[in-house]
């Protein structure tokens, strides 16, 4: 049960994130999007972007993810990477990375470019066709964008195959993954902490979930920063979670953290 639902997160994630980074290509031509279903009438595991438990899923996650002021992303219709700049100010010196990795974790290209961007604008910066032409097994493709200071402002990952087929993402070999409590702080109503999850594996650890749980149920509602993301092979992801602090009156939660590939772990919280 637990595959079968994996896998209609990727399913769900794919189609959020498209429903916006279609319209983003479109920027200047478009006047926005409405969606008319936010979560599912009855329990499903797909169309929704908050569960039949109001928890919010794949789908949220790569929506928030698709519509971030500055973005970066990978159009299907013509295989090139674009950065997105919803922002009514221009940015300059960004830097754009597109890193390809088959399914053992090996490099496959590194694609690094520069580009300025006028407000509200939209300008493909990496021709990714001719890095992704003739590669018949899966390419993840991972997108980095930082700001003239060297700041992380965007991430994204793709999946892609020449035929469509995803069925080896079945024989993906397990990633372990390192968890590091940076902060624990009480702010009004609320606790949370800041963690730092680290791949030190020489894979992609594929689809991240990081929860909230107190005895084996996840705490709701447990609000988290990132969610069901990807790291490349030595790569690592900031993640905040915050819970209103009533809710832990009397319990001891923990971090579980699970994934695609990922080898499950917990670690306590301070």
């Amino acid at each position: 049960m637990e595959e079968f639902s994996d896998k209609m997160q990727l399913m769900n994630a794919e189609g959020y994130r498209g429903i916006f980074e279609a319209a983003g290509h479109k920027l200047s031509e478009t006047g926005g999007v409405m969606l008319w279903k936010l979560n599912a009438a009855f329990p499903s595991v797909i169309w929704q972007i908050y569960d039949w438990y109001l928890q919010p899923n794949a789908g949220y996650y790569f929506m928030k993810n698709a519509c971030e002021p500055v973005h970066i992303q990978f159009n299907y219709n013509d295989s090139s990477v674009a950065i997105i700049n919803r922002t009514y100010h221009s940015v300059e010196g960004l830097k754009a990375t597109a890193m390809g990795y088959d399914l053992h974790g090996e490099l496959l290209f590194n694609e690094i470019a520069t580009a300025d961007l006028d407000a509200e604008s939209a300008r493909k910066v990496i021709p990714a066709g001719e890095l992704l032409s003739g590669r018949k097994g899966i390419v993840f493709l991972i997108l980095q964008l930082d700001d003239h200071q060297g700041n992380r402002i965007s991430e994204n990952v793709y999946w892609l195959k020449d035929d469509d087929d995803f069925t080896p993402l079945k024989l993906m070999e397990p990633a372990r993954l390192e968890v590091q409590i940076s902060a624990s702080s009480a702010m009004g109503t609320d606790r949370s902490w800041d963690l730092r999850i680290s791949n030190p594996a020489s894979r992609v650890a594929f689809f991240i979930r990081p929860q909230l749980m107190v005895d084996d149920e996840e705490m709701q509602p447990s609000f988290w920063s990132s969610g069901y993301f990807s790291l490349p092979p030595k790569g690592s992801m900031e993640c905040k979670v915050r819970v209103p602090s009533y809710l832990l009156e009397g319990k001891d939660p923990v971090i579980r953290i699970s994934g695609w590939n990922v080898e499950g772990m917990r670690l306590d919280l301070p």
